[in-house]
C-alpha cells in the first residue's frame, strides 16, 4: 500500500472507540464517536482557509481531507461535535513531508506546520507542534475496515496524555 491507497482506505464513515489517559491527573476516560472523513481538493473552502492560516498557497497541497465527528464521552451526557481539515503538502519524497491541521486533538491551533511520515509498515504518523510540545498520532489498518490510532501529547518534555482508538468502517470506503 502506498500513501494514496492509504488515504483512499482512510476515507468514509467510521465508528470509533477511544480510551484516553491523562498521565498527570492519573485519570482515564472512554469515548465513542462517529467520524466522517472525506477526500477533497485544494479548492475546497476549508482547505483554502487552512492554507491561508499558514500562509501557504493551496496549489502546494497534495492530499486534503475534511473531518466531522460526533462524540459521546462516558462521563458526560452531552454530545460533542466538531469539524476539521488536514492537508498534506507536496513533497519530493512521497513518504514524508509537511502537514497542516486546523486544530489539534486538544483544540489548540498549531503554531506551525507539522510533519507526516508514511512508513514501510504502512502506518501514517503525524507530529503536530504545540506551543510547548507536540502531539504524535499514528494510524494503521488491521484490515480495510478496521483502523487503529494512537496519540501522545508531550508538553514541556513530559508526556501528558496518551490515547488509543479502534475504528470500524460504517460506510464509504476505498475506491475499487
Amino acid at each position: 500500500m502506498d500513501l494514496n491507497e492509504f488515504i483512499d482506505t482512510f476515507t468514509g464513515k467510521w465508528f470509533s472507540q477511544r480510551t484516553t489517559h491523562d498521565l498527570q491527573q492519573k485519570t482515564s476516560f472512554l469515548a465513542k464517536s462517529d467520524l466522517w472523513v472525506d477526500a477533497v481538493d485544494s479548492a475546497d473552502s476549508a482547505i483554502k482557509t487552512l492554507c491561508d492560516r499558514y500562509g501557504i498557497a493551496p496549489d502546494q497541497v497534495a492530499i486534503a481531507l475534511k473531518l466531522r465527528w460526533e462524540a459521546t464521552i462516558a462521563a458526560s451526557p452531552k454530545k460533542e461535535m466538531g469539524t476539521g481539515a488536514i492537508a498534506l503538502l507536496k513533497s519530493a519524497d512521497p513518504t514524508q513531508g509537511q502537514v497542516l491541521s486546523d486544530t489539534t486533538s486538544s483544540g489548540t491551533t498549531q503554531p506551525s506546520p507539522g510533519t507526516y511520515v508514511f512508513g514501510d509498515d504502512e502506518a501514517l504518523t503525524f507530529t503536530l507542534p504545540l506551543p510547548s510540545g507536540n502531539i504524535t498520532e499514528r494510524m494503521w489498518f488491521a484490515s480495510p475496515n478496521l483502523r487503529m490510532r494512537t496519540s501522545t501529547v508531550v508538553e514541556n518534555g513530559e508526556p501528558t496524555v496518551a490515547s488509543f482508538c479502534s475504528e470500524i468502517r460504517m460506510g464509504g470506503g476505498p475506491k475499487k
